[in-house]
């Protein structure tokens, strides 16, 4: 505490307790009893104050009757500051209506363009991608994302996926489109001169079998075919190829008898796949087949671990082609969040909601933490802590208690003197 205005008042009351005392023998006299009136009552407002600030803090003169006033009441100074604190000046609406007045994207637009923030994110995200790609083990994590990626596609039931992709494919259209595709790659396929060779050798296979060794036949088919007819293997062949790219061509025209088949066969087997049983079953045990036998991609990820690992040492921080890659994207990604309004304001709910329902779990934490920090505060220490910030003032009150006193005195002399 400071000692300044303790001295003022501690002198003031010495002067006017000599003045009582040097005037107190001339009291009968006008101006030795408007002197001791003066000094008297300035001595008594002097002393009562000095008992009544000692008193806040302490027992003056021992006595212990109305006395320690703060050490006595400190349970109950605390409580009333935290309910102040926590049901008047930070209650729950008042935090939330601070929080309301702030747009939290434009705080943090500020903080990324203005102090620095774009940079600091970069440098933290790199540190976190460097220390992972040093600490991390290769095979532990290829094991890890294999048997993760193994157990979540067994979960997932191919023959509901497959039918609502086709479902979807032919609600949106894309049967014609399938159809379509296929036609085309057929009609290339049945127009190439492998294809002829194919025929050609498909018809005389089926000849030879319709012949069966047979002279009669043999002979017949080439009388028929070859002199009458005049229809050798290669000229059949290529009428056969003829009229199969005739046919897959009608098939392609929206009005085709065929095309609308097929389109009906699509639509079985769709039926199937909800219906039958043994299609599902087939169909899970390929895929589990297929994932049990060819997914494996463990040797992948240490492969590609090590190749960064690798890479990262031979770069220097600021060169790694990750590093390049992450800071590009972070600037894009301020870049675009900057323009789009929507996200912007979508993040401003997103961070306002949060912090409401935390303010709302959280609230009454506040009082505790206040009281946490008051409870160190001893009996002692809390008049200690007054003393030092307003103890130099209390003082004042000693000092106008005398010169409020003295002018009393005088003025009680001087009507009791004209009374009388």
């Amino acid at each position: 505490m400071s000692k300044n205005n303790y001295h003022k008042a501690s002198i003031t009351l010495a002067v006017v307790t000599v003045g009582f005392l040097i005037s107190f023998p001339f009291r009968s006299s006008f101006a030795g009893g408007l002197l001791e009136s003066l000094f008297g009552a300035a001595m008594i407002g002097g002393l009562a104050d000095w008992f009544a600030v000692s008193a806040l803090f302490r027992k003056p003169l021992g006595i212990p009757w109305r006395t320690e006033i703060i050490p006595k009441n400190r349970d109950k100074i605390f409580n009333t500051l935290i309910d102040m604190a926590e049901n008047e000046l930070l209650t729950r609406d008042n935090i939330k209506k601070r929080l309301a007045g702030y747009n939290i994207s434009d705080l943090l637009i500020r903080y990324i363009t203005e102090y620095g923030g774009n940079k600091n994110i970069k440098v933290i995200l790199n540190r976190i991608i460097r220390d992972i790609w040093v600490n991390i083990n290769p095979e532990d994590t290829g094991k890890y994302l294999e048997d993760l990626l193994k157990e979540n596609a067994l979960k997932i039931k191919l023959s509901p996926l497959l039918l609502e992709v086709v479902e979807w494919s032919l609600k949106n259209g894309y049967d014609e489109k399938v159809i379509d595709y296929f036609l085309d790659e057929l009609i290339r396929i049945c127009g190439h001169r492998q294809m002829k060779i194919m025929i050609l050798n498909l018809y005389c296979n089926f000849r030879k079998l319709y012949e069966q060794g047979l002279l009669r036949r043999k002979v017949a088919n080439e009388i028929i075919l070859s002199f009458i007819l005049r229809l050798p293997p290669e000229i059949i062949a290529d009428y056969l190829q003829a009229e199969l790219l005739k046919f897959l061509k009608e098939i392609k025209e929206p009005a085709s008898f065929w095309r609308d088949k097929i389109k009906v066969r699509i639509q079985a087997i769709l039926l199937n796949l909800k219906q039958d049983t043994r299609i599902i079953n087939k169909l899970e045990a390929w895929k589990i087949n297929q994932i049990e036998q060819n997914l494996h991609i463990q040797n992948a990820v240490v492969a590609f671990i090590r190749a960064l690992r690798e890479e990262a040492a031979a770069a220097q921080d600021k060169t790694w082609q990750l590093y390049s890659w992450t800071d590009g994207y972070i600037d894009r990604l301020i870049k675009n969040f900057k323009k789009d309004y929507v996200k912007q304001d979508r993040l401003n709910e997103v961070v306002k909601s949060a912090l409401n329902n935390w303010i709302d779990r959280q609230h009454k934490q506040i009082g505790i933490i206040i009281k946490e920090s008051l409870n160190r505060f001893s009996g002692y220490l809390l008049v200690e802590f007054i003393e030092n910030r307003v103890g130099n003032d209390l003082q004042m009150i000693r000092i106008n208690g005398s010169v409020v006193g003295g002018l009393t005195g005088v003025l009680i002399f001087l009507l009791t003197f004209w009374m009388t």
